[in-house]
């Protein structure tokens, strides 16, 4: 989250540590002799610990994260294909928000597909936590975009029709929240 310093300099967390010249560990100290390490742990992947008057602050690879992936795909008949596949991390919630259109090139049409889903990676298996919320416009009924699971993925699938090709593109917005 950004915010302002003295000097009237819009910062990030990260550049504004620099600024202030506190130093950024990879590694914590070794607490010995019955030390206490206090901790409080952010949401932007950093940990800030206390240590015999010293503040530790650690850079955490991997935190939480949100991502906005692109995909197209052509479908001429009605088998369903992978239009954007999410990769997600174990101990992990991820909502998505998706916006999926296709295009009708055989037959002039469109059909469009608003898809929203929560899932959970627990043990490397994805398990949808909600079911899908969707707002559709679609003027073939037989065509289908949705979110399914497979492993640790979160798939956004899409069916269209037979002997008819579609030009299919999608927008899917996927926010990470990752757990001990």
């Amino acid at each position: 989250m950004p915010f302002r310093i003295i000097t009237d300099k819009v910062a990030t967390s990260f550049t504004a540590l620099e600024h202030l010249r506190i130093p950024i560990y990879n590694t914590l100290p070794t607490v010995t002799g019955g030390g206490r390490l206090a901790g409080l742990r952010t949401i932007s992947g950093v940990e800030f610990f206390y240590n015999n008057g010293i503040v530790w602050i650690q850079v955490i690879s991997g935190g939480n994260g949100t991502d906005v992936i692109t995909g197209s795909v052509i479908t001429v008949n009605a088998t369903p294909a992978t239009l954007v596949n999410i990769v997600t991390t174990v101990k992990s919630v991820v909502s998505i928000d998706a916006i999926v259109t296709g295009a009708n090139t055989t037959d002039d049409t469109a059909d469009s597909y608003f898809l929203k889903g929560m899932f959970k990676n627990i043990g490397g298996n994805v398990v949808q936590i909600a079911p899908d919320d969707s707002l559709n416009f679609i003027e073939n009924p037989a065509t289908n975009a949705q979110l399914v699971t497979s492993g640790a993925n979160i798939i956004v699938q899409v069916t269209g029709l037979p002997l008819k090709t579609i030009s299919w593109f999608g927008r899917v917005v996927s926010v990470e929240v990752k757990y001990i």
